[in-house]
């Protein structure tokens, strides 16, 4: 990096980062010590000179016999700019991917149609396949007339939501 000793010691690694370092990602690191979650993102860093490299950057909670979030580690290692290209495409991906889940989501509670959630009285009949089953299998609806409501298809069974992670 063209850095002395004397100059890097001690500090944190933002001082690396620049003008062109991505938000997203600086951001990504942020979420990740106030969740006290793993990951692993690819950055633009600075040099000395301010000439640019990439690097990876991984960083980890470390924890006590308790759970309890002791420090944290950080490593960083150069790759190439081709590498970085393939990480930083797969990387804005996801965040397209989290982004559309988080939208669609939003509209969901929402009611997606201007109805704020509200169900018409105009419900229909619904019917559940295996409704005296155990809550461990399926209950899938096959007819309903709400009004925003997807395709009874689209419809995920309450059975195989995930837990909320809230």
């Amino acid at each position: 990096t063209g850095y002395t000793l004397d100059q890097v010691l001690g500090r944190n690694c933002r001082f690396l980062q620049g003008p062109e370092t991505d938000p997203k990602a600086v951001e990504k690191i942020r979420r990740s010590i106030e969740d006290g979650s793993d990951m692993s993102v690819c950055l633009l860093n600075y040099r000395v000179d301010g000439t640019t490299f990439w690097n990876q950057f991984f960083i980890a909670a470390l924890r006590d016999a308790s759970g309890n979030i002791t420090n944290y580690v950080g490593v960083q290692c150069k790759v190439s700019d081709q590498y970085a290209a393939n990480v930083c495409k797969k990387q804005e991906e996801a965040d397209a991917a989290e982004e559309a889940a988080q939208a669609e989501a939003a509209a969901a509670v929402a009611g997606g149609d201007g109805s704020d959630g509200m169900v018409k009285e105009e419900m229909q009949e619904v019917e559940f396949v295996g409704a005296a089953a155990p809550a461990s299998q399926d209950a899938t609806m096959t007819e309903a007339s709400v009004e925003g409501a997807p395709a009874p298809a689209a419809v995920p069974s309450m059975a195989a939501a995930p837990a909320s992670q809230g």
